[in-house]
């Protein structure tokens, strides 16, 4: 038929969103960056790293998130 090469769309397939063990590589950086620079703003972290916004942006809100929690996790030191 016509619509046969649309039996698999879309194509290409979408990659599945990361996981836990799917950490970003240049998270370790980012936290470093943010929290002993002054880094405040995911353009300026992008700059640093050399990496788009949409992922200097989200590295950019983990490392933030990272740094206001307490030192111990979320039920603080043991």
């Amino acid at each position: 038929e016509a619509v046969e090469h649309l039996k698999d769309w879309p194509y290409p397939k979408a990659a599945p969103a990361p996981v836990a063990e799917d950490a970003d590589p240049l998270q370790g950086a980012a936290n470093w960056l943010v929290t002993s620079h002054t880094i405040t703003s995911a353009t300026t972290l992008g700059g640093r790293l050399c990496i788009g916004y949409n992922r200097a942006e989200r590295l950019f809100n983990a490392a933030r998130a990272q740094a206001a929690q307490p030192e111990g996790g979320a039920n603080g030191p043991q």
